[in-house]
């Protein structure tokens, strides 16, 4: 899924320079589309009888005056976008009716982009006027992020102004920060995996979790398997509504807790798995054209037991787990087909 950046955009100095900021950014960004939103809202007061010759009179006034605003509107993001256009970006534009703020939280959350600000410093210059400098990020949901690698964001200072007992924005200076490109880390390809799993069969339902540690310099998945299906009728090894190599022991539910790791001596992806029952197996991940084939080699009382995983994403929000071999049943991952059923949020690598 391609990036899309949403872009509040009034025909100010101020957006103009937010317009070429953004320009800059989305030809960094395969795919692009900048969404280029105009919002306006009107305040309208309550006139008593008496005080306008005609009510009909006002009524047409307005939406004449709504029509002139809308035209202006339009207008200005029609200037944007063939701005756009010409920096080889593809834009698309909105005009609507509604507190600025919100409607474009609301377009951004549309398109999966999410803007966060650090506020670095306030500094007063007076009793009712204050200097606010910070530094906005700009994230998108799953395969709508940017390059992997980089991140991008603009740094800004805001004059506020104290007006009715509320603090005003009087001007806003933006400046695009530099492109942050961090190497590249090993882990990066498996980030779709965050989130939570689930496979639910006659009797017997797998799930996993997975999310990152602090710093993100691991992967934690923890998998589990519960029945939840009377004893007589619990599902036998080889029936097709128990996910594959799922220990057939009666009535008792697993838990496997996985670390997964980048190994920068080997250059490869490693994973440490440990059963609720002290259990053990060590995993090596190599990735192979679209899926992923983990070789999983018992440890402890294991020693000497080898199976291997293919891992295959099917979509954004499914995952097939096959397997070749059940030497270790009791410390495989659940081996069927999983849909995502949340999203965990991500935290940002320092």
């Amino acid at each position: 899924m391609a990036a899309t950046l949403v872009l509040g955009f009034d025909g100010s100095d101020c957006s103009k320079a937010a317009l070429r900021h953004t320009a800059e950014l989305a030809s960094q960004i395969a795919d692009a589309t900048v969404v280029v939103v105009y919002a306006y809202e009107f305040a309208i007061g309550y006139v008593p009888t008496g005080m306008a010759d005609s009510p009909l009179l006002m009524s047409a006034e307005f939406d004449e005056h709504s029509d002139l605003v809308r035209g202006y509107a339009d207008e200005q993001v029609r200037q944007a976008a063939a701005e756009l256009t010409k920096a080889g970006v593809h834009a698309e534009t909105r005009v609507e009716e509604g507190r600025p703020v919100e409607v474009l939280l609301q377009v951004a959350e549309d398109a999966g982009a999410a803007i966060d600000i650090d506020i670095e410093s306030i500094r007063p210059l007076r009793d009712e006027v204050a200097v606010v400098d910070g530094v906005t990020r700009i994230s998108f949901s799953d395969d709508a992020a940017p390059q992997p690698g980089r991140e991008a964001g603009s740094r800004f200072s805001a004059v506020v102004v104290k007006h009715d007992g509320r603090w005003m924005i009087e001007s806003v200076r933006e400046t695009a920060a530099p492109t942050v490109v961090r190497p590249r880390h090993g882990l990066d390809e498996l980030d779709w995996l965050v989130g939570s799993w689930e496979d639910v069969g006659e009797g017997v339902t797998a799930s996993t979790q997975c999310f990152w540690s602090a710093g993100k310099a691991f992967l934690v998945r923890t998998h589990a398997v519960t029945f939840d299906a009377p004893a007589a009728g619990r599902a036998v090894a080889g029936d097709g509504s128990i996910p594959g190599l799922l220990s057939p022991e009666a009535g008792k539910s697993r838990e496997i807790t996985e670390i997964i790791g980048w190994d920068p001596d080997r250059g490869q992806v490693r994973s440490w798995l440990f059963t609720s029952d002290g259990r053990f197996a060590e995993g090596f991940w190599t990735r192979e054209g679209d899926h992923w084939v983990v070789r999983l080699e018992g440890r402890g009382a294991d020693e000497s037991a080898v199976c291997t995983l293919a891992v295959e994403r099917v979509g954004s929000d499914e995952v097939v787990v096959r397997c070749e071999g059940d030497a270790l049943v009791h410390l495989m991952p659940p081996a069927c087909g999983f849909v995502r059923t949340a999203r965990l949020a991500v935290p940002a690598r320092p």
